[in-house]
């Protein structure tokens, strides 16, 4: 089935629910990169044996960014999408490797970023390290994403997406084109602090490795918290375009600063 995300993405968007490509439109030219078992299995609860070649899911980086481009170009800022199918792994449903940021030049503030929820029913763990302890969590929170959903990952806080649907699951993401993720903490943790699984009597585990985990926070959406988005009533895209100063916190760490200082008690 093509389902016409057009008005959740803010530009003309298709995405193929049999095979998961997207049918970009005449303005935006999107890219299409596999992440295979082999790269997942290092943080995966029971990796089942299937071939490590397996496509599990995709990344698909804007190659033209159209009327924006100048603007994304200016701040330095890119643009993707990321599509989950449906499917298990061992016990646990497909998830994404998960990763933190590294910290904007000149600053100690990471990099934050903003997701926007596209298609299907994906969830959203994030986890914030204490003191940049790999082992040590003082937050974790398991967000839903739905319908209009745009979600703020303040700096400092690893992200893994999920989909515990019977149908694909697809986000897309502003953020910074300069970092590389640092995907090492997750790694060497053999994943973040729970492992969503798909049994109905213990949904979720928690990862042994992890010497401090507070409990799990069970979100349905982000209003009135941390993660809550610049622009919660217009898609992601159309905010960026009408107001690409918004995002500054996205790249400069006082504007950062100045962002979530204003958040801090929501």
């Amino acid at each position: 089935m093509q389902v016409d995300l057009s008005h959740a993405a803010g530009f003309s968007l298709t995405l193929d629910t049999e095979t998961c490509e997207l049918i970009d439109g005449p303005s935006l030219r999107f890219g299409r990169i596999p992440r295979r078992l082999g790269d997942l299995k290092p943080v995966l609860f029971d990796a089942d044996g299937s071939d490590p070649n397996t496509e599990v899911y995709w990344t698909f980086p804007l190659l033209v960014g159209g009327q924006a481009a100048a603007a994304l170009e200016v701040r330095g800022l890119t643009f993707s999408c990321v599509v989950l199918p449906s499917l298990t792994i061992g016990r646990e449903f497909v998830k994404t490797q998960g990763h933190y940021h590294p910290p904007m030049p000149g600053s100690d503030i990471p990099y934050p970023e903003v997701y926007t929820h596209l298609w299907g029913e994906p969830s959203l763990l994030l986890q914030r390290r204490l003191e940049n302890q790999s082992d040590r969590i003082d937050d974790c929170a398991l967000l839903a994403l739905r319908d209009g959903d745009t979600v703020t990952i303040p700096p400092g806080y690893a992200h893994i997406l999920i989909n515990q649907s019977p149908q694909p699951a697809m986000i897309a993401g502003l953020y910074s084109r300069a970092f590389a993720p640092k995907y090492d903490p997750i790694i060497r943790m053999a994943g973040a602090a729970y492992y969503v699984i798909d049994d109905a009597a213990t949904p979720v585990i928690p990862n042994a490795r992890y010497a401090a985990r507070p409990p799990l926070k069970q979100m349905n959406g982000p209003g009135g918290t941390p993660f809550a988005p610049p622009d919660p009533d217009r898609p992601l895209w159309t905010s960026f375009i009408a107001d690409p100063a918004k995002y500054a916190f996205l790249t400069d760490p006082q504007a950062a600063r100045r962002h979530f200082a204003s958040r801090s008690g929501s």
